[in-house]
């Protein structure tokens, strides 16, 4: 493997494209990262169960090795040692009248220790405004695998929604045609998309939305994601869809190309530089909680 490492350096050092450089880049990550994963492997086994246990809660590359480690040995769908029963979570605050509204969250990557047990967004959205629907994917894979034994698909987790929502209408929470949202970020962002348009959504909120998948420049989603989809065409159904992108992201702004001219589609550019993550950057500038308030006033 190590030799492998160093052909690879060889034929970069010999290469003047920029495409073959980023190619042979990214496969001198993927046996890297190889590498770390088999000394992660006799690590597991020399440590014991106890410290082992220790250790992946407090390193957040442990998902990675763990995802690699379970895909090449096992082959196997249960990636992640999350309860995959409770990957959905409805808040419903009582109010006299049923609601007009029901707002889906879609999680993004959920591999860091701090987010296990937690939904994107979450903390945002406490009030009786609406019924809010958080929803995370315990694979990573796009919500491509689902997020449960009994919704393990893409087309099993729509119909799951779509029962939601009817049982939230027979039980009176909500009026008979109510107001369906979506919000994401990232992978919650192709999810909010892709739900949003089955959904028949009325508004749908994204920040770094990817559509294209599995991405070419994330050598890790080719482990994850058995599914090649673009999403781009398919959100015509959404009435209207707010993006917010850093403009100097140039793979957010890749990920976007096919959208940004569509009559239904209002884009926010942001100075953030090479970020991905807008959410947060947006939360650092305190501009996060109204954009998400606005939103919802409008809907």
């Amino acid at each position: 493997m190590y030799n492998r490492i160093n052909d690879l350096f060889k034929q970069l050092s010999s290469h003047d494209d920029k495409k073959d450089k980023i190619r042979l880049l990214n496969k001198i990550e993927q046996e890297s990262l190889k590498i770390r994963c088999s000394l992660f492997r006799e690590l597991k086994i020399t440590m014991g169960e106890e410290a082992y246990n220790e250790l992946k809660l407090s390193n957040s590359f442990y998902r990675y090795y763990e995802a690699l480690l379970l895909s090449e040995e096992n082959n196997t769908k249960e990636l992640y040692e999350f309860n995959r029963h409770q990957n959905i979570k409805i808040l419903n605050k009582k109010t006299d009248s049923p609601k007009n509204n029901i707002i889906f969250i879609f999680s993004s990557r959920v591999f860091s220790p701090e987010t296990i047990d937690s939904y994107l967004f979450e903390s945002f959205f406490t009030d009786s405004k609406a019924i809010y629907i958080f929803v995370r994917d315990p694979e990573d894979a796009f919500y491509t695998k689902g997020i449960s034994r009994s919704s393990d698909s893409l087309d099993k987790c729509n119909n799951l929604f779509l029962d939601l929502i009817n049982n939230l209408v027979k039980e009176k929470k909500v009026l008979a045609e109510p107001s369906i949202c979506t919000i994401g970020a990232s992978s919650g962002g192709f999810a909010a998309l892709y739900f949003g348009a089955k959904l028949g959504a009325k508004k749908t909120l994204v920040f770094s939305p990817q559509l294209k998948i599995p991405r070419e420049e994330v050598w890790l989603d080719s482990y994850l994601i058995s599914t090649t989809k673009d999403i781009s065409c398919e959100i015509e159904t959404i009435n209207n869809i707010e993006v917010h992108v850093s403009s100097g992201c140039l793979s957010d702004m890749n990920q976007i190309t096919k959208i940004k001219r569509k009559k239904n589609v209002n884009i926010h550019y942001h100075e953030f530089g090479n970020e991905h993550n807008t959410p947060k950057k947006l939360n650092e500038k305190g501009l996060l909680a109204d954009i998400f308030s606005n939103f919802i006033l409008k809907i």
